[in-house]
């Protein structure tokens, strides 16, 4: 409360609450825009702000125009044998039975962990779910000049190895147009930054977030990751010139190793 001439001005600070999103009388959603506030009618933003404060997963969502049929049988009957220690064809329980206990299926199609993990070809279920991998010669980023093009798709596991393998191809390439005794610099930039729950220092310090949880708990059985959320203070134990950058404004996160000679 601050008196003045004229009368009292008093200041309230509202705390920011847990229970987001915040809906009026009607059911409408409304967000903060500047000095103003506006109503969310896109089902995109509905969603995001829905999964920022973890009331759905991304990896939960059921893909339009998927169905058990898309399952690799042969790749999913290996991981349900390494997992579970039995048979596929062993269970009581029919496929599409198995698959929805297991969180892979909803509504008869297969959630996003189902498609990225065990569909038969996840590209033409997902377009939009793929890496895409270009080796330039310098810094400059060219239409014609390149090393190397190549777009990564397939199953998650599939990506990942051959994303690995495309960059342990040009480790050497990447001296980002520096002398021959400086350091090299290898640049990974994600799309979307850290949740907003999330810092540079808290990610150094070891907290972490799995956005989704039913894809990391499968994951695990599938890549070399454990899913403790340990893997970026372990990075840095084994090699500590690697820097984080979180940029909020263009939305995406980037880690830079910096090589030694």
């Amino acid at each position: 409360m601050f008196p003045f001439s004229g009368g009292v001005v008093i200041v309230v600070t509202i705390l920011e609450g847990l229970s987001k999103p915040y809906m009026d009388n009607t059911g409408a959603i409304w967000v903060k825009s500047g000095s103003d506030k506006q109503r969310v009618t896109s089902r995109e933003e509905m969603q995001r702000m829905f999964q920022s404060m973890q009331l759905i997963h991304a990896d939960e969502v059921p893909v339009p125009g998927s169905s058990a049929a898309d399952i690799d049988l042969t790749y999913f009957g290996a991981f349900f044998q390494s997992r579970f220690g039995q048979a596929l064809d062993e269970q009581q329980l029919s496929l599409a039975q198995i698959l929805c206990n297991m969180r892979l299926v909803s509504d008869e199609r297969l959630t996003l962990t189902g498609a990225l993990l065990f569909a038969k070809h996840p590209e033409f279920l997902l377009p939009i779910f793929h890496l895409k991998a270009v080796s330039y010669p310098g810094t400059d980023i060219h239409t014609t000049t390149y090393l190397e093009n190549k777009d990564v798709v397939g199953r998650l596991e599939t990506q990942f190895e051959d994303s690995i393998a495309f960059v342990l191809r040009h480790l050497r390439w990447m001296q980002n147009g520096r002398g021959i005794n400086s350091l090299g610099v290898l640049e990974i930039i994600s799309p979307g930054h850290l949740p907003n729950n999330l810092s540079v220092a808290n990610i150094r310090s070891g907290t972490s977030n799995i956005r989704n949880p039913i894809l990391a708990s499968f994951a695990t059985r599938i890549l070399p990751c454990r899913g403790l959320g340990t893997g970026i203070v372990r990075a840095l134990q084994e090699y500590p010139a690697i820097e984080f950058e979180d940029d909020r404004e263009r939305n995406e996160f980037r880690a830079i190793v910096r090589r030694k000679v």
